[in-house]
């Protein structure tokens, strides 16, 4: 695993909250604009003379490019605290990404060294990778 991929994935899980309220957005969003008229397809578009309406569906698709994201940064963080459960390393993760305690105060908690607790957190992330790569995020 790269530095560049470990930031990354450590500013996803820092953003988890944000990340799941957005996902959750989406998916209400996405629920209903499957009851309504599907507009991914070809067939429905405008006149083609109205260029704020294609400014619209622009800005539309990249805002739900976004929560899709966001929906699947979410679902690598569950993953993740799910392999975890019921160990040391899922009070790590939420200690570290949710509460945003520091590194002496989680080691305190924890009752483990400082290179215990960088070990712990490099197998987090390393399996974070996988669920990274598992659900298709770009990284």
């Amino acid at each position: 695993m790269t530095k560049q991929q470990k930031r990354t994935i450590e500013r996803e899980f820092y953003r988890y909250k944000a990340n799941k309220e957005a996902g959750g957005e989406f998916i209400k969003d996405y629920a209903y604009s499957r009851i309504a008229v599907n507009y991914e397809s070809d067939r429905v578009c405008g006149s083609g003379l109205n260029t704020a309406e294609s400014a619209v569906v622009n800005a539309v698709s990249k805002d739900l490019s976004k929560s899709v994201r966001a929906y699947k940064w979410s679902i690598a963080f569950e993953m993740t605290m799910d392999r975890f459960r019921w160990t040391q390393k899922d009070k790590l993760m939420r200690l570290k990404y949710i509460k945003r305690w520091s590194v002496q105060a989680i080691c305190r908690e924890l009752h483990i060294s400082r290179a215990t607790y960088f070990y712990w957190k490099d197998e987090v992330l390393l399996h974070a990778l996988q669920c990274v790569f598992a659900l298709n995020i770009t990284i």
